[in-house]
């Protein structure tokens, strides 16, 4: 019987053997050579394949003959995963009911294809991903109904490009950090912040070192992997992060945030605040986990979530990160013109004024400067529109004139 057991299990592998060979040396002489059928590696699924039905092999024979302990072992297993797939497969049915039900609740934006999305991102080994070097677009839709054309462009240093608005003698620069709120998601090369903030102060070249999706832990990274020093011509000037209370979630992270970006940010060593690595690759086992939980029916229709609410010690971390990358541009550049600008929409806690309070940023508090929502994009109600940042720089031009900063 046993004979007879490995002879099935050598006719299976054999047959395998064959048709993949097979295949390897149609691709070969009809093919490129590479190796690959239809976008499938063939070497590494014939590998997988064999892998699976030797494993198959040593299972069924351990049930049919092996000891006891591991017949009862499976069984447990078996019913675990079975109990399992049911819960996920009952909150999955759960879930499509209540997504049916929020369809009936009309949604005040038409969604639109965001081509300034696709392509411009590329993989980074210390930030996650950074803004594709050299990039540009000029994005024009129906659904601009002023017929007006968005330009994007990006330099060979990843920062979005901001266009001179005159002949001017700029012999100082600013810095402008943070997200896609500095980016400028949605709005021109002429409307983002650091534009309107270079337009206002005519000795000032302004440099656009935000990103989507970006937090003070890209900050931070670029500041300690790269010479920014290097990367700046004028001798004097500063710099400014832009703070939305997002950061929080993406400082901490959360599971929400980890999920979402597929762990591609910078891993910070909460001890030392250094960075090292992205988060993906560097807590591989964590990241497995929490991606894992975060795609299971069961937490996500209970909304289990890390952390579920935000504590003093998730505030004194993404003061600790601002904090850190605030030393780091002391070191390269020699002066601690470095500040902090809290943006409309954004306000903050207590317990965070109390935490920033104890530090010496110089803070621009603007969450109560207008209601953000009344200043957002017509098609995506997120992101602040061109209009949002002009008033923000207006207000921080006139405070840094009053305060003799500039």
């Amino acid at each position: 019987m046993k004979i007879k057991y490995w002879s099935v299990y050598g006719t299976v592998l054999l047959a395998i053997i064959v048709i993949f060979s097979g295949l390897i040396l149609y691709e070969y002489f009809l093919g490129n050579g590479d190796g690959f059928w239809n976008g499938i590696n063939i070497r590494i699924l014939a590998f997988n394949t064999i892998l699976i039905l030797t494993f198959l092999f040593i299972l069924v024979n351990l049930l049919k003959s092996g000891p006891r302990w591991v017949q009862n072992a499976f069984l447990v297993i078996f019913s675990i995963f079975i109990t399992v797939q049911s819960i996920e497969l009952i909150f999955g049915l759960l879930i499509k009911v209540k997504d049916q039900e929020k369809k009936h609740l009309a949604s005040p934006l038409k969604s639109i294809e965001r081509p300034d999305h696709k392509n411009v991102s590329i993989p980074d080994d210390t930030l996650g991903f950074r803004a594709r070097p050299n990039w540009k677009y000029l994005w024009k839709s129906p659904e601009f109904q002023d017929g007006r054309t968005v330009s994007f462009s990006i330099d060979s240093l990843s920062r979005r490009l901001t266009p001179d608005s005159g002949t001017f003698v700029r012999d100082k620069y600013a810095l402008f950090w943070g997200c896609s709120y500095t980016y400028g998601d949605g709005v021109s090369d002429e409307e983002t912040m650091p534009y309107y903030f270079q337009k206002l102060a005519k000795n000032y070249a302004a440099a656009n070192y935000g990103y989507m999706a970006y937090s003070p832990l890209q900050t931070l990274a670029r500041l300690q992997h790269e010479n920014i020093r290097k990367q700046v011509k004028e001798k004097n000037g500063f710099a400014v992060y832009t703070y939305i209370n997002d950061h929080i979630d993406r400082t901490i992270p959360s599971t929400l945030w980890v999920v979402f970006q597929k762990g591609l940010f910078p891993s910070l060593n909460h001890k030392t605040m250094e960075t090292d690595g992205v988060f993906a690759r560097k807590n591989h086992v964590l990241y497995d986990c929490i991606y894992w939980l975060g795609n299971s029916n069961l937490f996500n229709y209970f909304r289990i979530v890390y952390p579920w609410k935000h504590g003093k010690e998730h505030y004194q971390l993404v003061v600790n990160t601002i904090a850190k990358a605030r030393k780091e541009y002391v070191k390269q550049f020699g002066n601690d013109q470095f500040y902090l600008i809290i943006f409309p929409g954004s306000p903050l806690s207590s317990e965070m004024k109390e935490i920033l309070g104890q530090t010496d940023l110089k803070i621009f508090d603007y969450s109560d400067l207008f209601k953000l929502e009344d200043y957002t994009l017509t098609f995506d109600d997120a992101h602040p529109n061109a209009q949002a940042y002009e008033l923000v720089m207006n207000r921080f031009y006139e405070d840094m004139k009053k305060q003799n900063l500039l």
